[in-house]
């Protein structure tokens, strides 16, 4: 009699150690499931990936913010080469939803590396679609020219290799010392980079050997 009590006890006991097992292993499952959809929401957040909602897609935070980050603006050298213009052509967006072309095609022009930190938003649709980029880092009085003119050249290639916009739009902080905030503002149409090429901006993104022609057109200007 005696020995069945304790064998029931172990029983019971044996019962309890497996569904204290049991729930350790459900919270354990539970909580690595939820982990990734929380961290792929974080990300999700950080790199701002909207566009035509009007909502802006960030840059990468490689270039430190500052005015530090660059000693001197020089004019910009374009990259002529062939391979450039076939990955840049490979680049070309189609689609403004789809943020993630945006932004490769935007890495491929090395945009980051002249502007630094930037975000970008795509707003209106047919031809009031534009694309406005804010810079991070200011610019130097003396130097604002310089940059308008190196902005210039990388809209125009947007304007080539992303479909659907019509206008590309920028601002960034101007470097004043003892005055009020100022902003270095600028934009290029497409009619307006028609004028200059003399001929058809959107003709340019048809082709890696049309975005070859648009590179070489930099340079030389």
């Amino acid at each position: 009699m005696g020995g069945e009590v304790k064998c029931e006890k172990r029983v019971r006991r044996m019962k309890m150690l497996i569904f204290a097992a049991l729930s350790a292993v459900i919270i354990l499952a539970v909580a690595f499931a939820v982990m990734p959809v929380n961290n792929q929401s974080e990300a999700s957040a950080a790199s701002g990936d909207t566009t035509a909602s009007g909502e802006s897609v960030d840059s990468g935070d490689s270039v430190a913010s500052g005015s530090s980050w660059r000693s001197s603006l020089e004019p910009v050298l374009v990259d002529c080469s062939d391979q450039n213009s076939v990955v840049l052509y490979d680049r070309k967006v189609s689609d403004v939803n789809d943020t993630a072309s945006v932004v490769k095609l935007l890495d491929a022009m090395k945009l980051e590396a002249f502007a630094g930190k930037y975000s970008v938003k795509i707003t209106g649709t047919g031809e009031n679609c534009k694309l406005f980029i804010e810079m991070k880092n200011p610019v130097k009085k003396s130097e604002q020219e310089t940059f308008n003119n190196n902005m210039e050249i990388y809209a125009q290639q947007m304007l080539a290799l992303i479909v659907e916009i019509n206008k590309v739009e920028w601002s960034c902080p101007a470097e004043s010392e003892g005055s009020p905030e100022e902003s270095v503002t600028g934009a290029v149409d497409a009619a307006a980079a028609t004028q200059v090429l003399g001929m058809d901006v959107k003709k340019f993104g048809t082709s890696s050997a049309e975005v070859h022609k648009l590179l070489l057109m930099q340079a030389r200007n």
